[in-house]
């Protein structure tokens, strides 16, 4: 069973490898549609994704100024194996302008970006991995991310923290409304977690500063 790890050193390190510039790249000239396997908050139509990103998943968007940030995982053909992958795409054009996959440790089974929203100059992505495929011995660890609005670049990965809270935890953040906003310049982020030992399921809210 893993522990809880600290994601930012192994997240940082793979940074400069994982940036797809979907602009100055020739070869993601042509785009192709893909459905939305995960209804998103909003409903727009769905956004041209660069076909470098196998199966993708989406799990949110959020629009900001003239364009918009989409968030979700590239699967292989099984919907397995998520690897988290963020765009921003010109609205009116559908354009992507853009696209980040974001690295995460080894030790990891897999992980997704399930929310986006833009403030002051930056983008904010929620990050959940899960250490192991068995839902009964998986803890899935919810991190956020700070990303450059106008090209991707990741500036810090802050780990969620459940004060008081010892032993083996999961965690997890769904789509209900609040659950990822903006509250006094500060990231606020509620879930629900539990235990591995135990069935009780509690919740959480918590903030993260940058």
């Amino acid at each position: 069973m893993h522990s809880k790890t600290p994601l930012a050193a192994a997240l940082v390190a793979a940074i400069s490898v994982c940036s797809i510039d979907v602009v100055a790249n020739p070869a993601l000239s042509s785009y192709t549609f893909v459905e939305n396997t995960v209804e998103a908050n909003d409903r727009h139509q769905p956004d041209e994704v660069p076909p470098a990103v196998d199966h993708f998943r989406r799990y949110d968007s959020a629009g900001f100024g003239d364009r918009r940030c989409t968030v979700g995982a590239s699967t292989d053909e099984d919907g397995l194996n998520q690897k988290p992958y963020v765009f921003v795409s010109d609205i009116a054009s559908r354009k992507v302008v853009w696209g980040r996959y974001i690295p995460f440790a080894r030790e990891f089974y897999e992980g997704r970006a399930t929310h986006c929203l833009a403030h002051d100059g930056h983008l904010y992505v929620l990050l959940q991995v899960d250490t192991d495929s068995h839902q009964a011995t998986n803890q899935t660890i919810v991190s956020v991310v700070k990303m450059r609005e106008s090209d991707g670049e990741v500036i810090r990965i802050v780990e969620n923290r459940l004060h008081g809270v010892t032993g083996a935890v999961t965690e997890w953040v769904s789509h209900r409304e609040g659950a990822f906003r903006v509250e006094n310049d500060h990231i606020l982020v509620a879930g629900s977690y539990r235990k591995l030992d135990s069935e009780d399921i509690k919740t959480f809210s918590t903030v993260v500063g940058f």
